[in-house]
């Protein structure tokens, strides 16, 4: 036995599991602790008080979070009518981060003002430095980032002479550094802090940082990078056998997939995440996040009921959390399944909602990226406020060049394109579609380039349509020319057609070839050497009834990669 007052006494075996979980040795300590049994200590109040305080930290590090509480406010109804300031702080503490897990923000910062305050009577550093990080991780959580940030700088502090609390500050100040738009020094923070953990062996906080790590990268998309992180996390976390970092490695593994276009692999993996959440921590973070983008799977699938389930469940328990971030995401997947029931009311009401929250959180990446769905609703109902569209467009493609976001720049300039031409804006359309179509090309994005591609043939296809149909009062130009400018080709010499049709489609030049004229077969708006008449006038008959149709119109809206095109010319 050993004296650590006048008046009490503990059990060494006590003692040495409360030193090995100060230590973070938690498999040492657990394995001691299984062999303890609470009719030990049952004479002694101080001494059942501190076994159930153990108790409660092993459950916590189990995943047990219920038992934890359960247990830890056993231990503190003992503890508290005892002078052992540090031991009642660290139950607290424990309780708090029980409750923080379980989703129950309110009694979790209570408990950790309580915990934080018996740190300071007790002058305990290390204690003091826990408070304020787990202070953070509530803020954090709410979606009150500068807060966060205020009590990790404080804790930073006081850990100046504390390597390894300084490592897990930093790691946790460059989880917040992500959702900021911060994301050199964010992964600046955590590779610094996976360096130090990697160096002293200590494997959670490892996952912790490579779970972190994995998400930046695919904030960054960098997809390859992502995977790796993430595969390295798991063979940590499956080695320890941590439950709650494991259903954030399939929430995060699951969201990869959906990135990468893999939509089965990533229902497989949220579903598998969704349970084990309900499982685990019914009403916590875990679940409304897995949710909601188990809602954003099944809305890639189609599965419109599914999604706006699984959207409701997320959004409901968001908003009981005060889950902030949660709130205006789930809102926005709620908002795009409205839409494809066609119920594009209620899709404007949740978009705009949507945006409203998203513009209360200080994350750039999902603000962006909810202008856009918001844009998009505008569109698909018709909404005649053209310029708050392009205002929506133009901000979300400013957001993403300010976090060099390559990928979505080109995405927010596909969407310009396609919009602008739909409303006659075709030079504005052709050059935003020509920029996000070399953009995606450069980042081997196939389908997306292929996208661009097949927009551009149905345009041509349409024009083509349009022109030979008899609502083109003026067939070869259709609606490219206002009533004022058709009388005026009906009208005008030739020079003044050609004038009218390079200005108002925005062309470089403009060629009138007639065949059948071998005297002066060719008209253009720029000079023409013989040389270039001949080659231009051989090169393209060669193309008649194959490149270019002698039954219709042809059109082409990108020749820089069409070789019969680029032969024209010398």
């Amino acid at each position: 036995m050993a004296v650590t007052s006048q008046k009490f006494v503990f059990d060494n075996r006590l003692l040495a599991v409360e030193e090995l979980f100060r230590q973070r040795q938690l498999d040492a300590a657990r394995q001691e602790l299984v062999q303890l049994e609470s009719e030990d200590f049952s004479g002694d109040d101080h001494q059942q008080g501190l076994w159930l305080s153990l108790k409660a930290d092993a459950a916590f590090e189990d995943g047990q979070y219920q038992t934890a509480l359960d247990l830890g406010h056993s231990g503190i109804g003992i503890l508290a009518g005892l002078p052992f300031h540090q031991r009642y702080a660290r139950t607290l503490f424990v309780i708090a981060k029980a409750y923080l897990y379980l989703g129950d923000l309110k009694n979790a910062e209570t408990r950790a003002h309580d915990a934080l305050a018996s740190y300071r009577r007790a002058k305990e550093v290390s204690g003091q430095i826990d408070g304020l990080n787990t202070l953070a991780r509530i803020a954090f959580t709410r979606s009150d980032f500068q807060t966060a940030c205020d009590y990790l700088d404080e804790a930073v502090g006081l850990a100046a002479d504390l390597p390894r609390k300084e490592a897990q500050l930093r790691g946790n100040v460059g989880r917040i550094r992500i959702l900021q738009g911060d994301w050199t020094r964010a992964e600046e923070d955590l590779r610094a802090a996976l360096k130090y953990h990697e160096s002293h062996d200590e494997k959670t906080s490892q996952a912790i940082n490579l779970l972190s790590l994995g998400f930046l990268h695919m904030r960054r998309r960098e997809l390859v990078f992502a995977d790796r992180c993430l595969c390295s996390a798991l063979e940590l976390i499956d080695d320890l056998g941590l439950k709650r970092e494991r259903i954030i490695y399939l929430e995060y593994a699951g969201e990869l997939a959906l990135e990468k276009g893999d939509i089965y692999r990533a229902k497989a993996l949220l579903n598998e995440a969704y349970t084990e959440g309900r499982r685990l921590a019914p009403d916590s973070t875990l679940v409304s996040q897995t949710g909601r983008r188990l809602a954003e799977v099944e809305l890639a699938l189609d599965n419109v009921d599914e999604a706006m389930k699984y959207g409701q469940k997320a959004l409901e328990l968001a908003v009981k959390i005060g889950e902030q971030t949660e709130v205006a995401l789930s809102k926005r997947v709620i908002a795009q399944a409205f839409a494809l029931r066609s119920d594009f009311a209620d899709a404007l009401e949740y978009g705009q909602q949507a945006l409203e929250a998203a513009r209360g959180v200080s994350d750039p990446h999902d603000l962006a990226r909810t202008l856009l769905v918001v844009a998009d609703l505008m569109i698909a109902i018709n909404s005649e406020e053209m310029d708050r569209i392009r205002q929506l467009f133009d901000e979300a493609g400013r957001i993403f060049k300010k976090l060099q976001l390559d990928y979505w720049v080109a995405e927010t300039d596909y969407r310009i394109g396609v919009f602008a031409c739909q409303r006659g804006d075709l030079a504005r359309g052709f050059k935003k579609l020509s920029r996000s179509e070399k953009v995606f090309a450069g980042l081997a994005e196939t389908a997306k380039v292929r996208r661009v591609n097949q927009f551009l043939t149905s345009l041509a296809d349409e024009a083509v349509a349009l022109s030979i149909s008899e609502d083109n009062e003026f067939r070869l130009v259709g609606k490219l020319v206002n009533q004022s400018e058709v009388e005026d080709l009906k009208t005008g010499q030739i020079d003044e057609i050609l004038h009218v049709l390079t200005s108002r489609t925005g062309a470089d030049r403009v060629i009138i070839l007639s065949p059948d004229f071998n005297s002066e077969p060719i008209i253009a708006t720029f000079e023409m050497s013989d040389h270039q008449t001949r080659r231009f006038s051989d090169n393209f008959r060669q193309m008649l009834g194959e490149e270019v149709s002698t039954l219709k119109p042809t059109l082409r809206l990108d020749c820089r990669r069409d070789p019969y095109i680029n032969d024209l010319f010398p």
